[in-house]
């Protein structure tokens, strides 16, 4: 019974310990949200951790939706990034930071007289932008960022007269993002 007992005493002060190590330590992970994304391809939702003292990497989810002319389209994806941060006094994912990134959509589209079609969009980007956080623990993120790259892809539809049309979405891309969220 007393082993028993030192022993729930010694996992229970071990666990103690870790948490309050865990309290004390920087700021090395976020989660944002890019609300700009509606002008565009949709916002996305990213969670971005240190890799070290110097770089990090960001996986992030992607949605949205748009009507242009004839056609009604949605897209549901993911993405990945990896962040250089240029900084001598500040360490990752804090201050300027640089990088290359990857997404890929899945996009169905549909026109009015009832074609549909579904295809895969890819992205390949730099990124380069900055990130305050405002906070030792926990923080306000706040991060403008630009995009510059190109995106691979097309979505052909089949209306009900067999009749088809296709809409690219291939070339160069630039983006303005501003992502905001909550940093620990």
């Amino acid at each position: 019974m007393v082993r028993k007992s030192a022993s729930v005493l010694a996992i229970l002060l071990l666990m103690a310990a870790g948490m309050a190590s865990a309290a004390h330590a920087e700021i090395s992970s976020n989660i944002t949200v890019n609300p700009l994304g509606f002008i565009g391809w949709g916002p996305d939702i990213e969670f971005e951790t240190a890799m070290g003292d110097t770089n990090a990497l960001a996986v992030r989810g992607k949605f949205g939706g748009w009507t242009l002319g004839d056609w009604t389209t949605t897209s549901v994806g993911g993405g990945l990034s990896w962040r250089f941060y240029l900084n001598d006094d500040l360490k990752a994912p804090r201050g300027l930071y640089v990088g290359p990134s990857v997404d890929i959509l899945s996009v169905t589209s549909s026109i009015k007289d009832g074609g549909s079609g579904t295809s895969m969009i890819y992205s390949i980007y730099g990124q380069l932008g900055y990130k305050w956080i405002f906070g030792q623990k926990v923080g306000f993120v706040l991060s403008p960022y630009i995009n510059l790259g190109y995106n691979m892809g097309s979505v052909s539809a089949t209306n009900s007269l067999g009749d088809s049309d296709s809409v690219s979405f291939s070339g160069f891309l630039f983006g303005l993002g501003l992502a905001i969220g909550i940093g620990f």
